[in-house]
């Protein structure tokens, strides 16, 4: 479906592969920001490239350093003044990147090097808006992106599962900052895993406690301190052999959920692994020492071999 929506015609009458701004498309609900695919290279076995995302004509900020130290004795007000905040305009012709994935299609399987601005969710929303453009699909139809589990992680057949958990952490405010002579530390305690912000938290506290009360919640939690909130899926059944497909397609619906909020119980009561998700951490070459972007080849090499290992592994098919 994407190669031939990339080698559909756009209305300028070029291919989409061959006019970016055809590839240019608005990210729902965010006007402002715009996403692209990039760097496509097609073979016979996998479509792989970038995902670009970017605000047209967008300042950026930046520091403005004083020229080197001219030895001479600086009054306070003069030291302050040496670095100062300000924002510049792109260059003509630029616009500012505000993130890029790396991403390769093998078969009917997605493989992503995420961005924390551009996730699963952003592909969903990309491929059916480019699939739409180049008349592959219509607007009514429904176009989403199934996340694979890791068996390993639930610890053998999905069918054991007995339980999903969803949750993570709704934050009050920004994380306290305490002055240490003259050191800023930033406070903050987590308890054995990575934390992320749960987005739907206010909702799932309304939903139990009722508006006032969740709001009224939320207030009494301390500046410094984070609430934890986890909804649990679950079904106790006598009958045996009965069918865990429910708990499966609660854990799918939550794929565009940060990594770590969708977790497992196996039949032992035992909660399994950190998330359901399967991913593999690889090395990836950078383009430059200290820089930013990947080698675009050798982020596609170890792509098809995390497609290769899964494979091999019995994983995806």
């Amino acid at each position: 479906m994407l190669v031939a929506a990339l080698a559909a015609t756009a209305p300028s009458g070029l291919t989409f592969t061959n006019e970016w701004s055809a590839r240019t498309l608005a990210v729902p609900g965010e006007p402002q920001l715009r996403r692209f695919a990039h760097n496509i290279v097609s073979a016979t076995t996998d479509l792989s490239g970038t995902m670009c995302l970017f605000s047209p004509n967008d300042w950026a900020p930046v520091l403005i350093r004083e020229s080197a130290d001219s030895g001479t004795h600086k009054t306070l007000d003069e030291a302050l003044k040496a670095v100062e905040i300000a924002e510049r305009p792109p260059v003509g012709g630029e616009d500012y990147l505000r993130g890029i994935a790396y991403w390769l299609v093998a078969g009917n399987h997605l493989f992503v090097v995420q961005h924390t601005s551009i996730q699963t969710k952003a592909f969903e929303e990309y491929f059916k808006d480019l699939l739409d453009a180049a008349g592959i699909t219509a607007e009514a139809e429904k176009f989403a992106l199934r996340a694979v589990f890791n068996k390993a992680v639930v610890g053998g057949d999905l069918n054991e599962i007995t339980a999903v958990e969803v949750g993570g952490i709704l934050s009050q405010g920004l994380p306290e900052i305490i002055t240490t002579e003259g050191k800023v530390v930033e406070e903050q305690e987590t308890l054995g895993r990575t934390t992320s912000r749960f987005e739907r938290a206010m909702d799932v506290l309304k939903a139990v406690f009722g508006a006032p009360d969740a709001e009224r919640i939320l207030k009494e939690i301390p500046k410094e301190a984070e609430l934890e909130v986890e909804v649990r899926f679950g079904y106790k059944t006598k009958r045996r052999g009965v069918s865990r497909a429910a708990l499966e397609d609660i854990a799918r619906s939550a794929r565009n959920l940060p990594d770590g909020e969708v977790t497992a119980f196996g039949k032992d009561g035992k909660q399994i692994g950190d998330d359901l998700r399967l991913s593999m951490p690889m090395p990836f070459e950078l383009l430059r020492e200290h820089g930013a972007l990947l080698n675009l080849n050798d982020a596609r090499t170890q792509l098809i071999r995390v497609y290769q290992r899964f494979v091999e592994d019995g994983k995806i098919e």
